[in-house]
């Protein structure tokens, strides 16, 4: 998931490089054609690519740590709040830059993600305070944790 975030920040950085350095802003000039820096940028294949395969993962390490806390719900009837945090806050981050980098048409978009895009800037600061918050409590070994057990 880390590396599905950095690849996202490095398509933004190479996208307004891409816009900065073009005669046009937001374009760039191949042989007499003006191209879309946002999206016919040189490389794009690279993060196309690259966030299947970060994505991929990035799923395959949710299924194996969502068979950890099942089974761990089944023996000790708990679920540790601070881990549920930080991979939601985890993946709400990736996905709020993934908007934001791919530029998508405002018209084309779900609902929810329409929402989202419109309210970015009040939606990423929680966000990412979120994230950090919960990424400092397990990473201080001070975890949330709710329990139904009657013998905890």
């Amino acid at each position: 998931m880390l590396s599905s975030l950095i690849l996202t920040l490095c398509q933004m950085i190479s996208t307004t490089w891409c816009s900065a350095n073009g005669q046009f802003y937001g374009y760039f000039q191949e042989g007499n054609v003006l191209r879309s820096c946002v999206f016919e940028m040189p490389g794009s294949a690279f993060f196309n690519y690259g966030a299947i395969a970060m994505g991929t993962l990035g799923v395959l390490n949710m299924f194996i740590d969502a068979g950890k806390a099942l089974r761990n719900w089944k023996v000790s009837k708990s679920i540790n709040i601070s881990r549920v945090t930080f991979l939601i806050s985890m993946v709400s981050v990736t996905a709020m830059l993934e908007l934001v980098a791919n530029a998508y048409n405002r018209e084309l978009l779900p609902a929810l993600t329409y929402l989202v895009f419109d309210n970015f800037f009040y939606l990423f600061p929680i966000t990412l305070l979120l994230f950090i918050a919960s990424a400092y409590s397990i990473g201080k070994k001070v975890e949330l944790i709710f329990s139904l057990d009657r013998r905890g």
